[in-house]
């Protein structure tokens, strides 16, 4: 697990036993100077408990345990080498009646997401543009500055009933810089949070910001309340509009769009899901005819972030351009870099990488996706696992 931010604190470890909690490798950049990598072993908190996963934000180092409990850690206390964990209050405990519990976590700069076993998504953190799932106290309306705005506590995101909320159960969440990105168990992804670089798949909505003038029909302020979804049976480019005064953000989850399709009909319902600091990523198979898959990616692209090529600073919803007859395991992402775990072994790498973290041995932004080569005998070199943090990525391969 890994924080999502360059000052974040880079977990790279998987939390197995109470004698092997948070025995990861941790290290920050501190006026130069580099320091010490220490192992953590907080027994005296969790006892022998196995945990089930881990998450970091720039500030805190969240832990779940198998029964259901989570605990923080403030990073500077790590960084010090006290480890003052606290429990996190307001989660779903195991009960006589209930099994509900923290099943994942996931973290992004200054907010976090838990998801129960039950479907259920609670958030806290940071929330001024909406990424915890809650209104912000500064609406969604333009403002000279904007305040810097927290939830303590977790809050339970709900979706609106208008969408299917009714249905909706999460199976996999992940947090960018400012937004979240969530997939149900239908396969319908939802979004919300910061919407600036068109990171939450709800078109160019960078274009569309005018009081007046939309790309298909004619739309007013008065007609379409300020950031809400298109209604009407007429298929639209842009799934929401922003007039001019509007904040482009999502404080509720909304449902994303579709990619555009050309020469066939529409791809299946993605089934897996990533977040980059201001990218959303999702694979989708081919046709439902076939295994192989196709991945889209929207947001920022100043280093080729979205895997086509650096033309566009932000780009709409596009297929990365990864090759034909892939099947992708596993998709992870940094703040600028993203990486695809092929059925075959192979890793393609691409986004930004002024500190060779797409590992291609050199230093120049990648896009298109490149292939990874490892060892003397690359072709015979088999990747098991792939992990990326901020500006670091590591693999697991198993092979000469």
């Amino acid at each position: 697990a890994a924080g999502a931010d360059k000052a974040a604190l880079p977990v790279t470890g998987h939390v197995l036993t109470g004698e092997d909690i948070l025995k990861a490798m941790m290290k920050r950049q501190m006026g130069g100077e580099t320091a010490a990598v220490k192992p953590l072993m907080p027994k005296r908190v969790f006892g022998k408990d196995t945990f089930v996963s881990v998450g970091c934000t720039e500030e805190y180092l969240y832990t779940a345990r198998k029964d259901g409990a989570v605990y923080r850690c403030a990073v500077k206390d790590l960084l010090n080498g006290k480890e003052d964990f606290q429990i996190v209050k307001g989660l779903p405990k195991p009960t006589m009646l209930s099994g509900e519990r923290t099943s994942q976590i996931a973290a992004g700069r200054r907010h976090v997401a838990f998801l129960t076993s039950s479907g259920r998504l609670f958030c806290m953190g940071s929330n001024e543009c909406g990424q915890c799932g809650k209104m912000p106290e500064q609406g969604v309306r333009v403002r000279e500055e904007v305040q810097q705005e927290s939830l303590d506590e977790p809050h339970l995101v709900t979706f609106n009933p208008g969408e299917g909320a009714a249905t909706v159960k999460v199976v996999d969440a992940h947090c960018g810089d400012a937004h979240t990105l969530v997939l149900d168990r239908n396969g319908r992804t939802w979004t919300f949070g910061d919407d600036r670089a068109i990171q939450l798949a709800l078109g160019d909505t960078r274009t569309g910001g005018a009081d007046v003038r939309k790309p298909m029909g004619t739309y007013t302020h008065k007609n379409n309340p300020v950031g809400q979804p298109l209604a009407g049976p007429v298929q639209h480019r842009n799934k929401v509009v922003y007039t001019f005064y509007d904040r482009h953000i999502q404080p509720e989850p909304v449902l994303t769009m579709p990619p555009s399709v050309f020469s066939q009909t529409s791809f299946p319902l993605p089934h897996l899901i990533a977040a980059g600091a201001k990218q959303s990523y999702f694979v989708h198979r081919e046709s439902d005819n076939k295994d192989t898959n196709v991945i889209f990616a929207c947001g920022e692209n100043w280093f080729g972030q979205c895997g086509r090529s650096r033309h566009l600073q932000h780009q709409p919803l596009l297929q990365v351009r990864t090759p034909k007859e892939t099947k992708v395991e596993k998709l992870v992402c940094g703040t600028g870099h993203c990486m695809a775990l092929l059925d075959t072994g192979k890793v393609f790498s691409w986004g930004a990488n002024w500190k060779g973290q797409v590992g291609t041995g050199k230093r120049a932004h990648t896009a298109p996706p490149v292939v990874l080569e490892f060892g003397d005998e690359p072709e015979t070199a088999k990747v098991t696992a792939i992990f990326a943090s901020d500006e670091a990525s590591a693999l697991i391969i198993d092979g000469p």
